[in-house]
């Protein structure tokens, strides 16, 4: 149904907020990588500036805090684990990101 409220965990490089947004739905997309939060601000300002975005930049964990994000070259891998950020030799960094829960996500949206 359009109109409805979505929340795109994971927003990476924004193909489905695109999507939703395209149709009529009004999104919260939540990303850790800071790089994917300036990207999205920069193309979706309208729909932000209307109220039908809002962007999270976080990490979504069990806990509120500070986590790390390990961040790879291949930017679809990005995570809170090493393992999936590192797989088939992917090299990258480390950040400390902010962290919410899906609970407080809901109740503050």
């Amino acid at each position: 149904m359009a109109g409805e409220l979505l929340f795109d965990v994971g927003m990476h490089q924004c193909e489905d907020t695109a999507y939703y947004l395209q149709r009529g739905h009004r999104v919260v997309a939540v990303d850790a990588d800071p790089a994917m939060m300036t990207a999205a601000a920069e193309r979706f300002s309208e729909e932000i500036a209307a109220g039908r975005l809002s962007l999270v930049h976080a990490a979504v964990s069990d806990e509120v805090g500070a986590v790390t994000l390990h961040r790879s070259r291949e930017t679809m891998w990005n995570s809170l684990d090493p393992a999936i950020a590192g797989r088939m030799g992917a090299q990258g960094d480390t950040i400390d990101v902010p962290a919410t829960t899906l609970a407080v996500l809901f109740a503050t949206f």
